[in-house]
């Protein structure tokens, strides 16, 4: 978002709270929810293990992805592939 801010021109925290009231959630917020929906069709399109899935999703390991895909979806990503077989 620092970088976004110097491009346009505008103080970061001007920039994020113009981007929240506009989109109604944070940068980070948007970017993780991406990241989990990025992974979420990988679950379901490939068989790949999860730790494989989690770093090409951009997550620092499997417990982090896990933690935050199950925030954002309410299952694990275990159980949401098991849930489409």
């Amino acid at each position: 978002m620092g970088e976004i801010a110097r491009e346009v021109g505008v103080n970061p925290a001007t920039l994020a709270r113009g981007y929240r009231r506009y989109f109604g959630c944070t940068g980070g917020e948007r970017i993780r929810t991406l990241r989990v929906m990025h992974a979420a069709r990988e679950l379901a399109e490939t068989a790949e293990p999860l730790s494989e899935i989690a770093l090409r999703a951009g997550f620092y390991d499997q417990s982090h992805f896990t933690n935050v895909f199950r925030r954002t979806l309410g299952v694990t990503p275990s159980a949401y592939r098991a849930a489409l077989q």
